[in-house]
Formats: structure tokens, C-alpha cells, sequence
């Protein structure tokens, strides 16, 4: 089971059946958290509500237009 209150995006603490505990740590985020739950990192693009476009999970915002046709801005 994992110890949800020492979970972060690169560590997991495990309580184990026979009472011992096991980390797992990984050098760069593995999960992120979303609406009060931790899921995996996941790359897929996904429509927002103003018509850009979002990775599904990932540590960092990032937005991309939604396209058109007017002229890229300089």
C-alpha cells in the first residue's frame, strides 16, 4: 500500500504486507498530481475548453494553439 502523504512526483513510499517499508525514487518525475489523486506522466495532447491544446499529465504547464488562420504574431 502506498503512503500517500509521502508520495511526490519522484519518491513512493510502500508499507509492505509484513510491516516493513520499501521507497521507491526515480531522477526525474514519474507522476503528477490531479484532482487530489497521483497519476502517470502522460504526454497525450488533450483539447482545453478555449481550444488549445495540454499534455494530459505532466509536471509543467505547457499550452499549444488550437490553430487558425491568422498570421503567427512577431
Amino acid at each position: 500500500m502506498t503512503v500517500a502523504s509521502q508520495t511526490t512526483q519522484t519518491h513512493q513510499l510502500i508499507a509492505n504486507p509484513d510491516g516493513t517499508l520499501s521507497a521507491v525514487d526515480n531522477p526525474l518525475p514519474v507522476r503528477v498530481e490531479q484532482n487530489g489523486s497521483w497519476v502517470p506522466l502522460s504526454a497525450t495532447l488533450v483539447q482545453n475548453g478555449d481550444g488549445t491544446y495540454s499534455p494530459a499529465a505532466t509536471p509543467n504547464g505547457v499550452v499549444l494553439s488550437g490553430g487558425g488562420t491568422a498570421p503567427w504574431p512577431c
